[in-house]
């Protein structure tokens, strides 16, 4: 499938680290966001970290900023190098380890989110000096700056006051506009090799004509497909899945649910919205027969029938998912996207 192929493509493109996209991330959940909601469940090094991801880190997470210090001084992230111990070395996207004043010799670490300022975990340490984190009596261990590859791409989405950026296709193609938070849409824009345009607004893709919702994009699953067009046979190739007959069932091939129903006769009616399909959720472990739910359109989320469960992975028939036609994919048994199962 093309799916594997562009998995492929991006595992090779993201290796750069972008120190915007890391930056942003920090400032904006310095108050607390889903990721990390509280200092209790998301201290300093996971804080660290999970900027670092949202910036192509390829390391993984941390839970001690010792670990971090040891790895940097050791030489086990390629592309960062030893940038001074003054808030004057810090930038943004820099990682700074800190003694905190009180449990020693990295006891401390946050993202540099500015010139002499640093983002860290727990509320209000957004955009401040390092001391008013925590290091009254302490001072700075290290900073540490990428100076590695960087990504050819710009960022984009950064000025959006809103909570929503898309990005436009070009003129004349059949690609679809992506729409997502400007978070989300900076990351996808930088890494999704195939994107190949700049072009973006601070608005919905609906606001430039593209009004017709297709699917949220398999591998970024937190940005939303529009087109101008409701069918379009490009999008079977960008979702990976592979079209299958719909036969006998052609007649439903535009409607999810009455597909899925097709194939488990027992299926329960009401299942038009998200929340109707997250009410009759009975079951969080898949098996042949029964009835996959799971995130696609905003507001109706999607149904597919489970077909088979292997290799830690659920493979299932679906309609609607490349427009109005039938196909077979699979997702891991593990995945976010699941809402769950109605098991017969």
């Amino acid at each position: 499938m093309r799916l594997l192929s562009v998995l492929v493509i991006l595992f090779n493109l993201v290796t750069a680290y972008d120190k915007e996209a890391a930056a942003f991330w920090a400032q904006d959940c310095a108050f607390g966001c889903k990721e990390c909601p509280s200092d209790t469940s998301c201290g300093a090094a996971s804080f660290t970290t999970h900027a670092l991801n949202h910036g192509n880190w390829t390391y993984g997470y941390e839970s001690e900023c010792e670990t971090l210090w040891s790895n940097f001084k050791n030489g086990k992230y390629d592309g960062w190098s030893f940038a001074g111990i003054k808030e004057t070395d810090i930038y943004r996207g820099d990682v700074v380890i800190m003694n905190n004043g009180r449990n020693g010799d990295a006891s401390h670490c946050c993202i540099g989110t500015g010139n002499g300022l640093v983002s860290c975990h727990g509320p209000g340490n957004q955009n401040v000096r390092p001391y008013v984190t925590g290091f009254f009596d302490g001072y700075i261990n290290g900073v540490y700056s990428y100076v590695g590859i960087t990504n050819i791409k710009p960022s984009i989405c950064n000025e959006c006051t809103s909570n929503v950026c898309s990005i436009l296709p070009k003129p004349d193609t059949s690609f679809p506009c992506y729409q997502g938070t400007p978070e989300n849409t900076n990351m996808c824009h930088k890494t999704d090799p195939l994107i190949k345009t700049d072009t973006y607004v601070c608005d919905t893709c609906a606001s430039q004509g593209y009004s017709n919702y297709l699917q949220n994009d398999p591998i970024y699953m937190n940005m939303e497909l529009w087109s101008k067009n409701i069918r379009n046979e490009l999008y079977s190739g960008i979702y990976g899945d592979t079209i299958i007959s719909c036969s006998p069932y052609d007649a439903d091939a535009c409607n999810c649910v009455y597909y899925a129903r097709d194939r488990q006769k027992s299926l329960p009616s009401g299942l038009t919205t998200c929340d109707d399909k997250k009410s009759k959720v009975n079951s969080h472990s898949p098996a042949p027969g029964c009835v996959l739910f799971r995130t696609g359109d905003p507001t109706y989320c999607h149904a597919a029938y489970v077909t088979k469960v292997a290799n830690g992975n659920v493979y299932y028939d679906q309609a609607n998912w490349t427009p109005c036609k039938c196909s077979s994919d699979y997702l891991s048994t593990s995945s976010s996207a699941i809402l769950g199962y109605w098991c017969p």
